[in-house]
This record gives C-alpha cells, sequence and structure tokens, in this order.
C-alpha cells in the first residue's frame, strides 16, 4: 500500500504543472488583448487634439500622430532621457521646443506639468514640427529633413542636408538612431495614410 501513494502525488504534481501553464497561458493571451485594446484605445483618445493642433498648424494630422507613436507610443506620461515629457517628447525649460513656441507666440514659458498636459504638448510638438517643415520645404525630402531636426536639432539636420536639393537625406544621416526614427515615423506615416487612418 506504501509503494501505491506516490502515483496520487506525481498526479497531482501533473495537474498542478498544466494548470499552472493553463493559466500563464491565457493570461499570456488576455493581457496581449488588452495591451492591443488599451493601445488602440489610447491611440484614438487623443485624435480630436491631434486634429485641432495639426490644423492649426497646417500640417497633416496622422504624420503628427505617426510622431506620436514613435515618441511615446500615446503615453502622456512618457518621460525621457533628456528631459523630454509628454506624447510628443517635448522639452519643457528654457533651452528647447517650449521656449521657442513661447518665444514665437509671444507668452510666458509654460511649466513643465502645462508642457506635459496632452493639449498643450500636441499644439508645441506640432508647432516645432511644422516649422522643421516649413524650414526645410525646398528639398525633396523635407519630410526626412523635419523629422532629423525634430529628433536631433537644427545643427544635425543642417550638417545632413544634401548637397543638391533632390538629393537623399536618409543616408546622409550620422546617427544610426535618428535614421532609424526617421524610417519608423514615415513608415507609420505611409501605414496611417494607406488605412485613411484619422
Amino acid at each position: 500500500m506504501y509503494l501505491l501513494s506516490p502515483q496520487p502525488k506525481q498526479r497531482r504534481v501533473q495537474l498542478t504543472v498544466w494548470l499552472v501553464l493553463a493559466v500563464l497561458i491565457a493570461g499570456g493571451v488576455g493581457g496581449g488583448w488588452y495591451y492591443w485594446y488599451d493601445y488602440e484605445q489610447r491611440s484614438r483618445s487623443f485624435d480630436s487634439l491631434i486634429a485641432v493642433a495639426a490644423e492649426r498648424n497646417g500640417i497633416d494630422r496622422r504624420l503628427v500622430k505617426a510622431v506620436i507613436w514613435q515618441e511615446s507610443r500615446f503615453n502622456q506620461y512618457a518621460k525621457g532621457n533628456a528631459g523630454e515629457v509628454g506624447l510628443m517628447q517635448v522639452i519643457p525649460g528654457g533651452s528647447g521646443a517650449a521656449r521657442d513656441w513661447a518665444v514665437a507666440h509671444h507668452r510666458e514659458l509654460p511649466c513643465k506639468g502645462l508642457v506635459q498636459a496632452p493639449a498643450m504638448n500636441i499644439e508645441i510638438g506640432s508647432w516645432y514640427l511644422a516649422r522643421a517643415l516649413h524650414r526645410w520645404n525646398e528639398y525633396k525630402d523635407a519630410l526626412a529633413l523635419a523629422l532629423c531636426e525634430y529628433n536631433a536639432g537644427f545643427t544635425k539636420a543642417r550638417n545632413w542636408k544634401p548637397l543638391e536639393y533632390d538629393g537623399p537625406v536618409l543616408e546622409r544621416i550620422g546617427y544610426p538612431t535618428t535614421r532609424a526614427y526617421v524610417e519608423a515615423i514615415i513608415g507609420k506615416y505611409n501605414e496611417l495614410q494607406a488605412k485613411r487612418e484619422p
């Protein structure tokens, strides 16, 4: 009788292992679905703010959405390593897009909390992006140059501009991370255009 008792114990262990595996698999599938659903909800929850800021600044709302996708994945609380905050990773304070926006609009420099707020963040980021697009509009690859400026600053973008107005930009970008950034946003922008995404 003693020799038979380990068998039910082994069965219980096997059942426990299978139960744990089933829970983990169900949790993974459910968690993945929830993440996708949450991401879709977040990405759509800013559509009206994006549309208003994009129209005010004269740029395509899908481009703004592509930049937000790359910068923060629609996380309004995102923070970058260089002090960037919010959906469009705007630098608050006296040395970045927020300062440039305040000077251009004859306003006081907004505090960090206000810069992180979605409406202000999208407004400043859209304005900064529109300014860069306008600056490089004579170039065939104006979008790539504007995205270089958004990511690495005006000086770097100027260094990477092609010698000819119709020359390519991507191969001239000196930072692999900026090149990947530009390619990712252009890819997402093309995807949103193809899907007729709002």
